[in-house]
């Protein structure tokens, strides 16, 4: 299958002509809030989209180890990942910091594995690679989001889990 052929979620963003910078997305059947104000003792209505990227690695993040544990049948009783998104100025590029908590009774080596499954994470690949970015212009932003409904995440996730060397399954 070449990449051209593989559908993704598509999210539709809409501002919502209520506040400045304020946008309400759309993921499937969710509804969001995202930006809005940041000026001087303002309230944002949602977080900015470095917020949003953050958010998505550390949720894929913990997708993937719990995907692995639970294939592997390990004693993982909860997960935690926190990502900050650090931009370095002088332009020397982007960074992620991820920290991972794993709670319960867990050996060094289960550790271990874990916190090297974490890199194959799908949305921390991509981050690592790189992407292509296609633009159009649509006249109508609701009928491409609409065509564009498949997602193909939880099937990349259970590839991870399955094919990874470390899991020792087949």
């Amino acid at each position: 299958m070449s990449s051209s052929s593989i559908s993704t979620e598509a999210i539709l963003v809409s501002e919502t002509c209520i506040e400045t910078l304020q946008l309400v997305g759309r993921a499937g059947s969710s509804c969001f809030l995202l930006g809005g104000s940041r000026g001087e003792g303002a309230m944002p209505s949602g977080p900015n989209p470095y917020e949003l990227l953050s958010a998505s690695l550390a949720a894929c993040t913990a997708m993937t180890i719990r995907t692995y544990a639970e294939r592997a049948r390990l004693p993982l009783e909860r997960i935690q990942v926190s990502v900050a998104y650090l931009r370095r100025s002088g332009g020397t590029g982007n960074a992620f910091e991820r920290s991972i908590t794993l709670q319960g009774p867990l050996e060094d080596e289960q550790r271990s594995s874990l916190l090297r499954i974490a890199a194959n994470c799908p949305v921390g690949k991509i981050l690592a690679q790189g992407a292509d970015i296609r633009t159009t212009l649509s006249d109508d932003a609701q009928r491409s989001f609409l065509m564009h409904v498949t997602s193909n995440y939880r099937d990349d996730l259970e590839r991870i889990a399955g094919d990874n060397p470390l899991m020792g399954f087949d």
